[in-house]
């Protein structure tokens, strides 16, 4: 009862102390964050309806999130059985990343719109000013003066770096984890231990790739604390985090776990080769210009497929030797057969979107003061825990071999053995992704910097400290705008059919036609250039699927669903008695055809008589055909 009323306790100091540094100047700056979020998203925030990315990863979050308020409200003892990808079991863990606690600005957006694209849209701006807004309280709370804690806020929130990915990433839970674990270390409060569990729990339900990212992170951070400022093995330290450490693993257990079982029974993991696409580059993706900013809009380096004296002879050589006695490649089976180094480039060259992690000389400058100058009593700890969580996540994002502008260096990253003994990294592949890590880690010792440069302007610090954080506000809002505005074509409101199935008690599964054509590979000679369309399809069908919650077969997520292919095949056998048969053991009765959605050889296909002997007629919608699957006998 004691050790609980004094965790109360220092929860009421922390948060009077705070109001007490929080003052209505703050509150001011936090109103500047808001405007800074209509500024680098417009025209997004003039029209939430309008979706702020192209159809791929934006319509399988919309689905996701619609499914997870679905099913808290209706089937909470059955959140993960999806009713996309139908009859895979927890076909949620297959469809969609888990991205739960983002229904903290989803579920009341979509409650006052009724609309799941303004709900998600809400879910972006929201994490944007959430996580600008946490950088900055963070840093007041540390002790940091406005214009440093400002500089903070303002880089993390607004790196165009990670723009794109704030709908997927609820950043401002990794800034309080990291800032908590912080205080802990330094303090060893059960208050701040408390605040971080509670906090890394909401980054897990967030994002399991933010999880890992701060995870392995702050375990570097804290051996170093533990290595170079204060013992950890002590009791007062031991005891509450692993009873912390038991407690989130309770918790996050119900959600995780279905996600290992499908990895496990359906084989979804990543091959180890397939994260080099998707690394980071040392020196282009942090230190060069690449992030399609106002000022460097088109800006690549590496880009250009321009091979070194010898490289070429190098490559081959080495794939032999790799394919000869590992029976992989290094490009995680996207290639059968002999691989050159131009369809490696070519290949690696394709991830580019991933390795966007240029922050700007505007920060770099000032956490390269902030690391190089001479420390105060009060920032030497600090400095020396954010240059290790800078080095650990610009280490794990380089993935299992560096590759430098686009060159091979076959120098293994860390992320090679973590691979193999860190559990759950096996489904990951966009390594890329731990450098948001050292954007956090960028800003807060660009804060240190730009505190270091303060304190060298001359007397009238107020006037001159003003002038220079314009300029270096402009500097930073050229680095960083979006060249691009980032507004798109909203998808077409469903067809009529789906209002009418809505309507109707449906036996099984669903099976919307056309579905996806061949092996889904760039390679296939007849399908390949279509397979970005197909797989939108399946997108724009699982969103559709909001509309009526029936179960349906479709669906695509960042793996094909186990009965995806199977069934395919069985619907192309039709009228063979075998594949009827195949179709109805697994509950799929039901086919709509979207007719307007046809290509020459669906339109062929379906207009067999003999096919159209096996399906009876139910109803047609608006160009749509609704058939019910007869018998085989």
């Amino acid at each position: 009862m004691k050790k609980r009323e004094r965790n109360l306790c220092e929860m009421r100091e922390m948060f009077e102390r705070f109001l007490r540094r929080f003052l209505w100047a703050d509150v001011g700056i936090v109103a500047i964050y808001a405007i800074g979020v209509g500024v680098y998203t417009f025209p997004l925030v003039l029209d939430l309806s309008r979706p702020f990315s192209e159809p791929g990863d934006y319509l399988v979050i919309t689905y996701g999130l619609s499914w997870q308020m679905h099913a808290l409200l209706t089937q909470p003892w059955d959140f993960f059985q999806a009713n996309v990808m139908y009859p895979t079991a927890s076909s949620l863990a297959v469809a969609t990343p888990l991205n739960t606690s983002q229904l903290i600005f989803f579920w009341p957006a979509k409650l006052l719109s009724g609309d799941s694209i303004i709900a998600v849209n809400c879910v972006y701006v929201g994490n944007i000013f959430a996580t600008a807004v946490s950088t900055f309280v963070v840093a007041r709370h540390a002790g940091a003066g406005r214009a440093p804690a400002f500089v903070a806020g303002w880089s993390f929130g607004f790196a165009v770096a990670k723009m794109f990915q704030h709908f997927q990433f609820p950043f401002f839970w990794l800034v309080w984890v990291c800032y908590a674990w912080y205080c802990f270390l330094t303090t060893r409060r059960r208050s701040w231990l408390i605040v971080s569990t509670v906090g890394f729990v909401g980054m897990s339900l967030g994002s399991f790739y933010l999880m890992y990212m701060g995870f392995l992170c702050l375990l570097a951070a804290t051996v170093v604390f533990h290595w170079k400022v204060k013992s950890l093995f002590d009791r007062r330290t031991i005891v509450p985090v692993a009873g912390a450490g038991v407690l989130v693993a309770l918790f996050l257990a119900p959600f995780g776990w279905p996600y290992f079982e499908v990895n496990k029974a359906y084989n979804l993991k990543r091959p180890l080769g397939e994260a080099i696409q998707y690394s980071a580059d040392p020196l282009g993706s942090y230190l060069l210009p690449n992030n399609d900013s106002v000022l460097y809009e088109g800006v690549r380096s590496g880009e250009q497929y321009d091979p070194l004296p010898g490289e070429e002879v190098l490559f081959t050589t080495l794939f032999e030797v790799i394919t000869r006695y590992t029976g992989s490649d290094l490009t995680g089976g996207r290639y059968s057969g002999d691989l050159s180094l131009e369809q490696f480039h070519s290949i690696w060259r394709a991830g580019g979107g991933e390795r966007r992690l240029f922050p700007g000389y505007s920060v770099l400058v000032l956490a390269i003061i902030g690391i190089f100058a001479r420390p105060s009593v009060a920032t030497r700890v600090p400095r020396l825990l954010l240059c290790t969580l800078l080095i650990a996540a610009v280490l794990l994002s380089l993935g299992p071999v560096i590759v430098s502008l686009g060159h091979l260096t076959y120098v293994p990253g860390p992320y090679a053995l973590l691979y193999y003994i860190v559990p759950g990294l096996q489904g990951m592949r966009a390594t890329a992704r731990f450098g948001y890590v050292a954007l956090l880690a960028l800003s807060v010792l660009a804060a240190l910097g730009w505190k270091r440069m303060a304190s060298r302007l001359p007397n009238s610090g107020r006037k001159w400290s003003f002038i220079a954080l314009s300029v270096w506000l402009c500097l930073f809002t050229a680095e960083n705008l979006p060249a691009r505005p980032q507004s798109y074509d909203r998808p077409q409101d469903p067809p009529p059919v789906y209002a009418y199935l809505a309507t109707r008690d449906i036996d099984g599964g669903i099976i919307e036609l056309p579905t996806f054509k061949g092996s889904m590979e760039k390679s296939d000679p007849v399908y390949g250039d279509r397979r970005i369309a197909y797989r939108h399809r399946e997108y724009l069908y699982m969103y559709y699927s909001t509309f009526h919650w029936r179960p349906i077969y479709n669906g695509f997520g960042a793996f094909a669903g186990p009965h995806q292919f199977a069934v395919r095949d069985a619907v192309e056998r039709l009228p063979d008695a075998d594949a009827v048969e195949r179709l109805r053991d697994l509950g799929l009765k039901t086919l709509v055809l979207h007719t307007y959605w046809f290509e020459p050889e669906d339109t062929e296909f379906w207009s067999r008589a003999e096919v159209m002997r096996v399906l009876e007629p139910v109803a047609s919608v608006g160009g749509a055909k609704v058939y019910r699957l007869l018998s085989g006998d």
